[in-house]
């Protein structure tokens, strides 16, 4: 707007004149506007979290549910050397028994929050199967969301907001796997036979073990296998919660 003002002489570059009047109330009125955006993403994310590991394990017979996103291979600590090589130790730590691991049948390494490019994103069918599971009761429900180190468990705490899980009651375990290990890496267990409880009525109960666990028992090798283990079918079976 300054280039054509002083282009045109014709138009004075005075506060006075109607038409710079209307140039300086378009500026007030962006930045006004920009601000209000601000505050609309402000207010529409979640920043309910646990920030330490001591408070997570004070709080967490208080939840309903324990979601882990990581891949399966993280969740398991199965030691794979490329997974360690991409980040140190990131698939020796395994998972706390109380956290329930979504998974992702349409991927090989059962994630519900990878990467597109350079950014993560949420697969949103699992967060329309956990809306159509829980519907009016979601918003009542406390809920705690755990990945390695609290980003990809943010952006999945953000999606549930949007599909009706309360803010209030849907905490980001910030500091995620890579904490809870480092405070104290026999808390955690490996493997897929302990886990978190998980209560969506309508997925009929069918146990699911690990291609390990079920090499394991080809070899009539006796394993303890989780009496709470269910087969989540949602979306012609598409998700698998293991």
């Amino acid at each position: 707007a300054q280039a054509i003002l002083a282009q045109d002489p014709s138009i004075p570059d005075s506060p006075q004149h109607p038409f710079s009047l209307s140039l300086q109330a378009m500026g007030v009125l962006a930045k006004v506007l920009s601000l209000a955006g601000m505050l609309a993403a402000a207010e529409a994310a979640c920043t309910t979290e646990i920030t330490t590991v001591e408070s997570f394990y004070a709080m967490k017979r208080d939840f309903d549910l324990i979601f882990d996103v990581r891949a399966l291979n993280e969740y398991t600590g199965d030691g794979d050397a490329a997974c360690n090589a991409a980040q140190a130790n990131m698939c020796n730590m395994g998972h706390d028994p109380d956290m329930w691991m979504l998974t992702n049948a349409d991927r090989a390494d059962m994630a519900v929050v990878y990467k597109v490019g350079d950014n993560y994103t949420v697969d949103t069918k699992i967060i329309e199967a956990l809306r159509n599971c829980y519907g009016s009761q979601a918003s009542a429900m406390k809920v705690a969301v755990s990945c390695r180190s609290g980003v990809r468990s943010k952006l999945f705490q953000d999606t549930l907001v949007e599909a009706g899980f309360a803010c209030g009651n849907l905490y980001n375990v910030k500091p995620g796997a890579d904490g809870l290990w480092k405070a104290n890496p026999a808390m955690l267990v490996k493997g897929n036979t302990q886990k978190g409880s998980w209560s969506c009525a309508a997925a009929p109960v069918t146990p699911k073990t690990t291609p390990q666990e079920a090499a394991a028992a080809a070899r009539d090798v006796p394993l303890r296998t989780a009496s709470s283990g269910l087969f989540f079918t949602v979306f012609a079976a598409q998700f698998l919660l293991a």
